[in-house]
């Protein structure tokens, strides 16, 4: 406790390395949890991918297979969700008006249904994608996903983060002034950087056992701690000091 109280009073720094490791805890908790659950999908699309290819495009015109209707559910035969990806090569267009939530693909276009929205795209393109186990490949790309998200996660939650900090710092001279204990910026620095990662704790364990702290709840949060710090770093200098 006195090693952190020391930090806040005299350290060097603006807490911005606290906050590096937060959101480099953060990201990596998410990424491993994405990790999972996208490892746990490859046998779903690669069943998927069985049930749908070998498709053949030339000059935006699908060649292979022809004159064939297939419609299969992406999220798996036996899920309790549906996501249809259909297959119709029989006409070139289709009624966007008259289809359910889905992806649709006739001939020379691509339909995407989503609550009354639709996205069309006409192919133009040649490609040729073969029926064959793609499991190396999509774990390959997991991998490299994962690896792309730390990084530039880390770098966005840093900046988002200190950002906030920087906020509740800017706060606390409005407490210094109405305390009257003078504080350089670089202490409200360090110190709110220490309170953001103890009420970000704090947060997350809510949610988990199925709580919300909105952002209302958190700023006050934020400043009642960040008045109650001050004031006890002072009285507690100021025993040391006599």
């Amino acid at each position: 406790m006195n090693r952190l109280l020391n930090y806040i009073t005299h350290g060097r720094g603006i807490g911005a390395f606290l906050i590096f490791v937060l959101a480099f805890v953060v990201t990596l908790y998410f990424c491993i949890n994405a990790k999972i659950m996208l490892t746990a999908s490859i046998p779903h699309v690669q069943a998927a991918a069985d049930e749908i290819l070998p498709i053949v495009i030339k000059n935006g015109e699908i060649v292979t297979p022809q004159n064939t209707v297939k419609e299969i559910n992406l999220f798996g035969k036996d899920a309790t969700s549906t996501l249809p990806f259909v297959i119709d090569t029989t006409q070139d267009t289709l009624n966007a008006d008259s289809l359910n939530d889905g992806i649709y693909l006739s001939r020379t276009h691509m339909y995407f249904i989503n609550h009354n929205e639709t996205r069309t795209v006409k192919l133009t393109d040649t490609l040729d994608l073969p029926r064959a186990d793609y499991t190396a490949s999509m774990q390959t790309a997991i991998k490299w996903f994962v690896v792309f998200s730390a990084i530039s996660g880390t770098l966005f939650l840093f900046i988002l983060y200190y950002i906030i900090v920087i906020f509740y710092a800017f706060c606390g001279n409005l407490i210094s002034i109405m305390l009257k204990k003078q504080t350089s910026f670089d202490f409200k620095l360090r110190l709110n950087s220490i309170l953001f990662i103890v009420v970000y704790g704090f947060s997350f364990m809510v949610e988990k056992f199925g709580g919300n702290l909105n952002l209302l709840v958190f700023f006050i949060i934020m400043i009642g701690l960040q008045l109650y710090a001050i004031k006890k770093i002072f009285s507690i200098n100021q025993k040391n000091t006599n």
